[in-house]
Order: structure tokens, then sequence, then C-alpha cells
């Protein structure tokens, strides 16, 4: 049984506009993270393509619930649309828009460990650090949480 959650026309439209335009494996900086999955890729570009102050960039801490990395408390990147508050989860080729506190429940967010950037700011980070993120948090370079943070 499933749960739909009512999103604007808008932000369907750029989810779909956005999903089919991605072209991971031929950028540069997609192989340099694919380790670590392509969060921090696919919340940048939907950014780039949305191109509407309503959404920010949200870098977070989250503790892994699926048997891969359960428990592990690691990096990972989203958008939110601030008008509507939902969270827009495009990586690994999922589709997630869930409300922001049910998001943040399933993933475990640590607020304390949490980086919001405008467009604007997000440019500017991009410049800045030469990769797609985690820019601001306390992870080591595989994006695991550093120990005693």
């Amino acid at each position: 049984m499933g749960c739909m959650i009512e999103t604007s026309q808008e932000t369907a439209d750029l989810i779909s506009e956005y999903e089919g335009a991605m072209e991971l494996a031929s950028d540069p900086h997609w192989k340099e993270h694919a380790e670590a999955g392509d969060c921090f890729v696919a919340a940048v570009r939907f950014m780039e393509e949305a191109d509407h102050p309503r959404f920010v960039l949200i870098h977070a801490i989250v503790t892994g619930t699926s048997r891969d990395v359960l428990g592990v408390q690691y990096s990972h990147g989203f958008v939110l649309d601030t008008q509507t508050d939902l969270v827009i989860d495009l990586s690994c080729g999922r589709r997630i828009v869930l409300p922001k506190q049910i998001y943040m429940a399933i993933g475990r967010v640590h607020p304390e460990y949490m980086r919001a950037y405008s467009k604007s700011r997000m440019l500017q980070m991009l410049a800045e650090h030469g990769h797609y993120g985690c820019w601001e948090l306390p992870v080591d370079d595989s994006g695991v949480m550093k120990t005693g943070c």
C-alpha cells in the first residue's frame, strides 16, 4: 500500500524535467565521488534546473536505516521546498518527495548537523571546494561522520 503526497504541479514538473536531463556518467565529479552515492550531485543538479529561491540545498548527517549502512552516521544531500516544506530526494535514481518532518524522522536526520544553502551560496561553495559536497559538516573523505563529533 502506498502513500500519495500532494505536490504542486510546478514541483512535479521540475522533478520530471530534471530526471530526464541527468547524465551522471559523463560528469568527472561523479566518478570521483561515486562510492559515496550521488545525493550531492542529484541535489545540486535539481537546484540548477529549478532556479527558484523557494528551493534550498540541504547537507545533513543522517543515520543509515538500510542493511548496508544500518546505524552508520553519514553525510547526505537533498533539497527542501521552503514553500511547501517538502523534501525532494532524487539520489540513486529515486524520486522521494515527503514532508520534512517525516523525511527527517525516517532518515534520523541530526538537526545540529544540517546546513542549508541558497542557490547563490551553493554556487559559491561549489567554486570554493571544487566538488558537490559535503562542505561544512564533520565527515571524513568517505562521507562518514568523524568520531567524537
